[in-house]
């Protein structure tokens, strides 16, 4: 399953700042990031709903994460919509999300 990188900046560069990758020599490193894809989220643009299978692990580079939990999931920009807000907070290179589901093959 390709790890996927949220950020601009090289993914070598955000596996050296990952933890959860501090095992890994250099050459190891290659090998992950060639399996890996970059991609860059808007505000408010979704990265998985509640129930997704669990089948990526996401590096954060920057930015701020917030996860909500919707009343329906029809309507993500609508704050009147929002149940409750799970998680707020500002990220930092190599911090990483959703690896919970996939080591346990569970849903998100």
């Amino acid at each position: 399953m390709p790890a996927k990188l949220t950020s601009k900046a090289t993914p070598i560069k955000l596996l050296e700042k990952c933890e959860a990758f501090s095992w890994a020599s250099l050459e190891q490193m290659i090998e992950i990031a060639r399996h890996s894809s970059l991609i860059t989220l808007q505000s408010r643009q979704l990265l998985f709903s509640e129930g997704d299978q669990g089948s990526s692990l996401f590096i954060l580079s920057a930015g701020e994460l917030e996860i909500f939990k919707y009343k329906s999931p029809k309507n993500l920009f609508s704050d009147a919509d929002i149940e409750e807000l799970i998680l707020s907070y500002s990220t930092s290179a190599g911090d990483i999300i959703g690896e919970w589901a996939l080591t346990r093959d569970r849903q998100l």
